[in-house]
């Protein structure tokens, strides 16, 4: 049991000295960088997928640089262009239609209908929140209805709640 502990410490101090060797690769000399960090809370592990930190490298991150939060609500799911919403690329094989993971479409005249990576498409929607936090786009936005998010809602089993309690927020 020992030898047990003395690993899983061992491992731990070098997954965060790898960490560290990583932000410092970040920064060039006499320079600080400020990050814009997606401030998800989610399950860092799905279903025959591989666990991620998500915490531990976000305390990392803000230990190295001044580190801004920014509310990742819909920028997977909004193209960075026209701000319309992204569809999912489905392919059929042998018959099965699934959806392709990390691929979404554009259907709007602007963009020509183009492909887009999700993650790609995050990180600058993300970039876009922090560089114009009052600009957040209407596809962006969380909706409160007397107080609770409608992603808090849905969790609930309650009765309708009237419209007329309805206000937009830009950000959690």
């Amino acid at each position: 049991m020992k030898k047990r502990a003395r690993t899983s410490v061992r491992v731990y101090c070098l997954r965060q000295k790898t960490l560290d060797r990583f932000y410092q690769s970040m920064c060039k000399e006499g320079e600080i960088p400020v990050v814009a960090y997606g401030a998800a809370r989610f399950n860092p592990t799905g279903p025959g997928e591989i666990a991620v930190p998500t915490t531990a490298v976000a305390k990392r991150c803000c230990r190295h640089y001044r580190t801004t939060m920014i509310d990742e609500y819909c920028t997977t799911q909004v193209c960075r262009n026209c701000d319309s919403r992204l569809h999912p690329v489905n392919e059929r094989i042998e018959g099965v239609v699934k959806s392709t993971r990390g691929l979404k479409w554009c259907s709007s005249t602007i963009c020509n209908s183009r492909f887009l990576d999700r993650d790609k498409n995050a990180a600058l929607n993300i970039l876009h929140c922090y560089r114009n936090p009052e600009s957040r786009t209407q596809n962006m936005n969380r909706i409160y209805i007397n107080g609770l998010s409608t992603t808090e809602r849905a969790g609930l089993k309650k009765s309708p709640i009237t419209i007329e309690n309805r206000i937009i927020i830009n950000g959690p």
